[in-house]
């Protein structure tokens, strides 16, 4: 007997993630939530999410990340290596400068796993202003929608609902 597939209903997913909230009770970014959402309607869980702002909100308190993150949370090791499949199967037919490819950087091991996908240049231009920052930070945010594009696309030959926005 053939499995039937479990339908994703990415516009329920989106829905869901535009309504959550974080500690201080503020809304996930919205240019990062169809990332997030992309990954969840992928099956893994999302902790927390930030799209990127400007140098101008930075202070010594709070210094958010300039470009785009997305932090996981994985069960075990064999999640984490779907993860990371999830980014070699984007790259195996995508290119991108060293600087704005994603990748998953380990942040914490107990019971779970978390891990955050960030830019690989991110942290060098957090740390070290540029005077090409605003079009590194663009191509950082690029490569993100590269990724949402190529996953929304695989999205909707699986036959997904409300793939699109």
């Amino acid at each position: 007997m053939a499995r039937k597939r479990k339908k994703i209903d990415v516009g329920g997913i989106r829905n869901e993630v535009k309504h959550l909230k974080d500690g201080l009770g503020r809304p996930v970014d919205p240019g990062i939530v169809e990332a997030v959402t992309i990954l969840n309607a992928c099956s893994f869980t999302t902790r927390s999410s930030c799209e990127g702002h400007p140098r101008v909100v930075h202070s010594e308190k709070y210094r958010p990340s300039l470009t785009p993150w997305v932090r996981v949370e994985c069960e075990s090791g064999d999640e984490l290596h779907m993860l990371v499949g999830l980014l070699q199967r984007f790259y195996s037919g995508h290119a991108a400068p060293s600087h704005y490819a994603l990748l998953v950087l380990e942040l914490l091991k107990d019971e779970k796993i978390l891990v955050n996908i960030v830019n690989a240049g991110a942290d060098v231009l957090k740390k070290y202003p540029t005077e090409d920052e605003d079009e590194l930070v663009a191509g950082c945010k690029g490569e993100w929608q590269a990724f949402v594009d190529f996953y929304r696309e695989l999205l909707r030959e699986y036959g997904a609902a409300g793939v699109d926005p």
